[in-house]
């Protein structure tokens, strides 16, 4: 008789031990990355492991926000469940996982309960879109979708090279022939200087985030050695500083964080070089893939086009999908969520005090949670 699948909550040790036996392991399924997130919106963040038996097949972040008042709320999971070891029962125990994860979320506890997969290469979105259906989940249009381009890195250094568009390839090599001086680490002083420069870029840019600049800073500080960034400056030869980018080395991929560039780096092509230096650097260390960050072609059409030009594979994440509780609480959850979210849009008239009235509400709540 198969042993009994269950959901058990993990401290902060054993999820650090746990998440490093999983391929699919990222930043984005860190424990303070979680908890940090949560803080923002005012929700909690759940570290559960889906359990057969004695084995851990599977675990989650799971952010929970409930409606007060009410026996209901949402719960999010952003990237998983983590659930890729590379075994021939990954797939099997995925949908072990989704069914667990449904069962205590919506069954128990009333929670609509949304998750947006993994992106990947190869076939194992298409078997992640596979169990969420047949766990019972159904698309939704109000989760955010994922899109991004992922490099294929399971191949040699040349092969990688070669498959760069010849116009990205041109610039790389101008940029190798100007003398740039690039460091790497994962200090904090590091961080310190990039954190200028990434202000000024997406200033000038017109970027906006709710996770800024200052966020990954206190997140790095507070991310176990295993898990920190690793942070690349690119100065010019008599020593100017030019660009910089964050990334991230968690399970069998890379992932581009966040980067920023001066106009002098610009002419340089400090870009080109910084962004070959981190492929360098995931095929030393064995990765098979390179995540560059999500992609919109018609909001950023610059960065779509730099992105595009590197060899990999425009892909979306699977879903979002979600299941709804029975019963009418679940009009609450996502009547309270639309007002939320229609708090914190960005780029209205009178946003600023719209979302200090979103962020005073959310940290009330987290007092009350807490």
């Amino acid at each position: 008789m198969p042993a009994r699948v269950e959901i058990t909550p993990l401290e902060r040790a054993d999820w650090l031990t746990a998440s490093a036996r999983f391929l699919d392991h990222t930043y984005l399924q860190a424990w303070d990355y979680g908890v940090g997130c949560a803080a923002q919106v005012g929700a909690v963040s759940e570290h559960v492991a889906v359990r057969q038996g004695d084995e851990i097949i599977a675990i989650s972040e799971v952010r929970t926000k409930r409606v007060p008042g009410t026996g209901t709320g949402v719960a999010a999971i952003r990237t998983g469940p983590l659930a890729r070891r590379g075994l021939a029962t990954d797939e099997e125990h995925l949908g072990l996982a989704l069914a667990a994860l449904r069962d205590h979320f919506v069954g128990q506890r009333g929670f609509v309960l949304r998750l947006l997969g993994i992106p990947g290469l190869g076939d194992w979105a298409a078997t992640q879109e596979r169990a969420m259906l047949s766990a019972g989940f159904h698309t939704s249009s109000r989760g955010n979708p994922y899109r991004t381009i992922i490099i294929d890195l399971d191949r040699s250094t040349s092969e990688v090279r070669a498959g760069l568009h010849r116009k990205w390839r041109n610039h790389l090599n101008r940029g190798e022939r100007n003398e740039l001086i690039i460091t790497a680490g994962d200090s904090t002083e590091l961080f310190d200087q990039f954190l200028p420069l990434y202000e000024s870029s997406t200033e000038r840019k017109g970027f906006s985030s709710h996770l800024d600049g200052g966020f990954y800073r206190s997140l790095h500080a507070t991310l176990p050695p295993e898990e920190r960034f690793r942070i690349r400056l690119v100065h010019s030869s008599d020593g100017e500083l030019l660009g910089g980018a964050v990334s991230s080395f968690l399970g069998d991929t890379c992932h581009y964080v966040m980067g920023g560039i001066n106009p002098r780096g610009m002419r340089d092509k400090a870009s080109y070089a910084i962004q070959w230096h981190v492929i360098e650097e995931a095929l030393e260390r064995g990765l098979k893939l390179y995540e560059l960050g999500g992609i919109d072609p018609a909001a950023n059409p610059t960065v779509h086009h730099f992105k595009s030009r590197m060899g990999g594979e425009d892909v979306w994440a699977p879903g979002p999908f979600e299941i709804l509780p029975r019963g009418l609480g679940k009009w609450a959850a996502l009547a309270a969520e639309k007002l939320y979210r229609s708090l914190r849009r960005p780029n209205r008239r009178g946003d600023t005090e719209q979302r200090s009235r979103a962020s005073a509400w959310s940290a009330a709540k987290w007092a009350e949670q807490r």
